[in-house]
């Protein structure tokens, strides 16, 4: 795996388990990180460095950006009430940019590929939405800083 620089913000050990007859001993890490973040590679990192190795028996992902693992839905609430548990696009969308805005024709322009006008100074990551807001997307500045190119394209209904 290619090295990569990630931001490991909290590491604690939960529990500690340790086998007197086997000496094997467990630990359970709760980590906050950075995007991109293999823990697989960062436990193998841990026991090398304790100069015993290690590794990893299980994850639980308790949250990814502003989700977390308590708004989570098992098999059978989704089978049970599946209109229920999706989450509109713009609350998804909503966390990843720091602007959300209606226009049919950007939205029109973006879908296509094209580049849209960015004021002076706008937010980095905008997210737009038509009228109906069934059709998204995620821009970003593009090389040239005066215009936004599409980051994602989502539609959603193509009948409209």
């Amino acid at each position: 795996i290619p090295t990569r620089e990630v931001t490991i913000s909290q590491l604690l050990v939960t529990k500690f388990f340790h086998d007197v007859s086997t000496h094997n001993a467990r630990a359970m890490l709760k980590v906050e990180c950075s995007g991109g973040t293999y823990i697989r590679s960062l436990v193998r990192d841990i026991g090398r460095q304790l100069g015993c190795g290690a590794t990893m028996t299980f994850l639980v992902r308790s949250r990814s950006g502003s989700f977390t693992i308590a708004d989570a839905k098992t098999p059978d609430e989704i089978e049970r009430d599946l209109e229920s548990c999706l989450i509109p696009i713009v609350e998804i969308l909503g966390c990843f940019a720091e602007k959300t805005v209606t226009d049919d024709n950007a939205i029109a322009n973006l879908s296509q590929g094209k580049q849209i006008a960015r004021a002076q100074n706008e937010c980095e990551q905008i997210v737009f939405l038509n009228s109906q807001q069934n059709i998204a997307a995620l821009a970003v500045p593009a090389e040239n800083p005066n215009f936004y190119k599409p980051e994602k394209v989502f539609f959603l209904n193509r009948d409209e």
